[in-house]
């Protein structure tokens, strides 16, 4: 009867496989293409991730744990292809191990879940630091590992948000309500801390996620309606943006990040869009529009681009992470 079980359960289902979709490039012919969408995934059988035999006969008698994405907000990749998600949604870390065919939720130890990750962010060792708003700590998961234990520092946070790494064994983290950002050494050791809120030059109004790039860091100004650009040490530099209901304005920004070509990706939230803007602040295009179908997004957050040029995007509500690839060409 095992037997049977078993050979029912590993029967392969195809049912739920994805159609190929056409190739579908931003801008649109005649013009050269510089973004392509690549995929997307919502879960570890999309990542090609299958459960061994044994694992789906444990699943038939103790219940099939999910692996699918409910509300994720930030995406990295660390040096071996592990993919780290936030999900709110599920309270937890999704960690993804295409090479080793292996999935994990990551939590607090004692089977406490995460009450809202939001920001991740890896050291040179691949160690995960993880961000909780509503628990205002950080959280430290070693590498290999799958429990969070709380990150020890005397810096204190409100509403810890967007993380990124620097540029000298340090990170920093935004901290929304407080409209400051702090900056910390993996050690937990408090740098410095600046910003407070207001409109003026290194000001901000609930600021979320953040960026470092070339001794740069860029932060999304949310409720400023525009992105800051800071040195290392949060002296102000430049920004770009303010507020409309066209491509080149912004709404709700929130996601950061920037490609070989120091282009910068803003992900809009309210206008379900990713906008490049030149490393200057001029507008070149936007990706995605408000939909369901490749290509398109529902109140998207996060994004990542890692160092084969493909470009990750949390489609939050869409419950997935949409995969593009910067093809290298200017406009």
């Amino acid at each position: 009867m095992a037997l049977l079980l078993i050979t029912s359960c590993s029967q392969h289902n195809t049912s739920s496989e994805k159609k190929p979709v056409e190739p579908i490039f931003w801008p649109s012919k005649p013009a050269r293409p510089m973004i392509q969408y690549v995929g997307s995934f919502s879960n570890a059988a999309d990542l090609k991730i299958s459960r061994s035999l044994w694992r789906r006969f444990v699943d038939f008698f103790a219940g099939e744990k999910s692996t699918s994405l409910v509300k994720p907000m930030a995406i990295v990749k660390d040096k071996e292809g592990v993919i780290y998600v936030a999900d709110p949604g599920a309270r937890g870390i999704h960690r993804f191990d295409p090479v080793n065919q292996s999935y994990a939720l990551i939590i607090r130890k004692n089977n406490r879940p995460l009450l809202s990750p939001i920001g991740l962010v890896l050291d040179d060792q691949s160690n995960l630091i993880i961000s909780d708003s509503k628990l205002a700590k950080l959280y430290k998961v070693n590498k290999g590992e799958i429990i969070a234990n709380e990150f020890i520092t005397k810096a204190t946070f409100k509403q810890p948000t967007g993380m990124v790494a620097g540029g000298n064994n340090d990170f920093y983290v935004t901290d929304t309500s407080e409209h400051k950002i702090l900056n910390l050494n993996f050690n937990g050791e408090l740098i410095k801390e600046f910003g407070q809120r207001g409109t003026g030059n290194g000001e901000f109004n609930y600021p979320t996620m953040i960026h470092f790039n070339k001794d740069q860091l860029l932060v999304s100004d949310t409720l400023n309606f525009r992105i800051q650009k800071l040195d290392a040490q949060g002296k102000f530099l430049a920004k770009f943006g303010e507020q409309g209901d066209a491509t080149g304005y912004q709404s709700r920004s929130k996601g950061i990040a920037t490609d070989m070509n120091q282009n910068i990706y803003v992900v809009d939230g309210l206008f379900h869009t990713v906008q490049i803007f030149e490393n200057t602040g001029n507008f070149l295009l936007n990706f995605g529009e408000q939909g369901q179908a490749p290509g398109q997004f529902w109140l998207p957050v996060g994004i990542y681009i890692d160092n084969q040029q493909t470009i990750y995007v949390t489609d939050t509500y869409n419950q997935r992470i949409q995969m593009f690839r910067f093809l290298g060409a200017k406009l």
